[in-house]
Formats: structure tokens, sequence, C-alpha cells
């Protein structure tokens, strides 16, 4: 790669940077309007079926265009090149509609798709950015360029040249996160150390097989219900939706809604039900496989850390300890990036639990199943 070349692709990781973050973080804000109103509102809810129904007419009336990871992942220089121009303004509008609505649905899905839809706007190569777009746009959602390097790392082949343009990229955009204060998902903790050896090494054992195993039922049950859901009548759907925007108007089921961010306030002070992971994943595994644009990011750590907490006070741990181990954990076994889940949580806690996070994910993993929902391989 020539001198020039190389500035080129700098300068355009560098705007990308700043666009893609400038994007990332109208969104978030919007979502965090979205928060304050349904704090006080309910009846949003009856508004799912309309939305299901626009986002499906939208989708069928329009060129294709992606509105997950698994879709990016598995676009090809042929069906990028006809991408709907217009797929940034459609994927923006149908996921906040989507949040608005209070469907249990994540958002690093959606930076992604943001900013890939950005890289067909201004006509870059795809096989050679797709990487580099993907994992700066996790990364940034995720608020660290570390990330997106481990991203890349794990979900991509690349060279040197494409990692270095990785990391400015996602440095770039997190940068204008800070900047305009996006505060992050899981506030740093610090964790107890009150547990003795043995006990803390027999709950690592149970709690990573268990967590392992409900996230590889959650996929199995996704990828089934994604594929009835596909062929099944408008209608059918249509009359599913409405039943559940019935269900989740009872008062009992509000926290449910939309991303749940209230929800990882009470993390932080061991406070998580049953009921409620329960619930969490049972209406996620609805929305996300009837169709509705978002992610599984956001709900997958909701549900690991509420998880570790609850398995952590069975076995008479620390609850900051099955915190720490289930904040990633869920989202390991969805997607099966163990690198990406490890550095997450030592970023979160810091490095000095590093055995037992590295020892904690892989035994998740080995539970989880081969199948991946960022890949789309089951």
């Amino acid at each position: 790669m020539t001198s020039i070349q190389s500035f080129k692709k700098i300068i355009t990781a560098l705007f990308m940077g700043l666009v893609s973050g400038l994007t990332i973080v109208l969104f978030f804000k919007v979502l965090d309007w979205i928060q304050i109103f349904h704090s006080t509102h309910r009846h949003y809810i009856f508004l799912l079926p309309f939305v299901w129904l626009i986002l499906k007419l939208t989708k069928k009336m329009t060129l294709y265009f992606p509105v997950s990871i698994n879709e990016i992942y598995s676009t090809t220089p042929l069906t990028y090149k006809y991408w709907n121009k217009f797929s940034f303004f459609f994927n923006f509008a149908g996921s906040v509609l989507g949040h608005f609505s209070g469907a249990s649905i994540g958002r690093e899905g959606v930076a992604v798709s943001l900013t890939s839809s950005l890289a067909q706007l201004f006509r870059l190569d795809w096989m050679y950015w797709r990487g580099i777009v993907v994992a700066s746009s996790f990364g940034i959602a995720t608020g660290s360029p570390w990330i997106a390097l481990v991203f890349l790392f794990e979900v991509f082949n690349s060279n040197l040249n494409q990692k270095i343009l990785t990391l400015i990229m996602a440095w770039v955009g997190c940068l204008i996160m800070q900047n305009f204060q996006v505060p992050e998902l899981l506030p740093k903790f610090f964790v107890l150390g009150v547990n003795s050896f043995g006990d803390k090494l027999f709950f690592v054992i149970s709690a990573a097989i268990i967590i392992g195993i409900v996230s590889r039922a959650y996929k199995a049950i996704y990828f089934n219900l994604k594929n009835r859901f596909d062929q099944q009548s408008i209608w059918l759907s249509l009359g599913l939706i409405f039943l559940t925007s019935i269900i989740l108007f009872n008062p009992q089921f509000k926290d449910i809604h939309s991303l749940s961010l209230p929800q990882f306030n009470q993390l932080i002070s061991g406070d998580m039900s049953v009921d409620f992971i329960f619930h969490k994943i049972a209406f996620t595994l609805f929305f996300v496989s009837m169709g509705f644009w978002g992610g599984d990011f956001v709900p997958s750590v909701l549900i690991g850390s509420g998880l570790g907490i609850i398995l952590a006070k069975y076995f008479s741990i620390d609850p900051t300890f099955g915190l720490m181990l289930g904040s990633f954990a869920f989202f390991c076994g969805l997607t099966r990036l163990k690198w990406t889940a490890l550095t997450l949580t030592a970023l979160l806690v810091g490095f000095h639990q590093l055995i037992w996070m590295y020892l904690f994910l892989t035994i998740c993993r080995w539970f989880s199943g081969q199948s991946s929902i960022y890949t789309n391989k089951n």
C-alpha cells in the first residue's frame, strides 16, 4: 500500500469514526429520552403491532438492507452494492420506533447497522472495510476502542493495516462518546474477596455451566422461532404481537419494556429476581425473533449479570463476584466471543480477577454450543 493510499485510508477512518460517533451519540440520546418518557407512560405499548407492520412493510417494499449484526456479517459485495440508499435513515427511524413502542431489544446491533449504512453511503470497498466498520462501531457502542480491536480479531480475518484503521476509527468515535458524556452501560465496581478459593472454584464451574446451558437453549429457541415467524402469515404475527402488547401493559411487566436500563442500577446492589430474568429472556427472544430491529447485547448483559447475582446468592457467594463473572458471560454464550467478553469484563472491574474471568468464560463457552447469533451459524 502506497503512502498516498495509506493517508487516504487514515483520513477515511478518522472521518468514519467522527460520523459514526456522532450518529451513535444521537441514537443513544434519543433512547435516553425514550426511557424518560416510558417512566411516566404505559399506553405506548399498544403501538407494537403497528410498529412491527411498518418495519415489515419497509423491508418488503425496499431493496435489501441489513438490520442486525448477523445480516451485516453475511453481506457479500453484490448485496452490499444494492443496499437501499436510504438504509441509514430506515435503520435509525425503525430502531427508534421499536424502542419507543417498548420492544425488548438491544442497541449495539443498531449502532453497527447505522455505521455499515454510512460505509455504503460513502461507497467504501466493503470487503476491505467490513471488519473495520463492524468492529469499530461495536467498540464505540460499548465505549472502548480496545474492544473493537479484540472483536476484529475474533470475528474477521484482517491484516495489520486494517487493525490500525479499526483502532483509529474506534478511538475517534469513543472520544466523541466521552465528549458528550454518554454513560457506561454498567458502572465500574469493586469485587470483594470474601469467599474461600474452594467456594469460588465450585461456584465458577457450576454457574458457568448453568449460564452456558441457558445461552445454548436461548440460541436454539431463537433460531427455531425466527424460522417459524418468517414463514407464518402476517395476520397471525400481528395477532401474536397484539396479544403480547396486552400482556406487557400489565404494570408487573413495565420493567421489561425496551432496554430495561433502570434495572441496571439495581445490579450493583445485588437486587435481582428470578422472575424478571425469566421474563426478560422470554420477551427478548420473542421480539428479536419476530423481526424488530435491534441487537442482543444490552439484554444479554442484563440477563448475564442477573443470573450471576442470583446464582451467587444461591451458592452463598459475594454478589459482586457473581455480577463480575456473569456480566458478559451470557453474551459470550450467545456469540462465542470469549476474548471480547473477557476484555469487557476486565475493563469493567480491573485485571486482578483475570484467572477467574477466563476460567468462567471458557467453561461457559464450552457448554453454549457451536452456534453464534452474530455469525448466524446454527
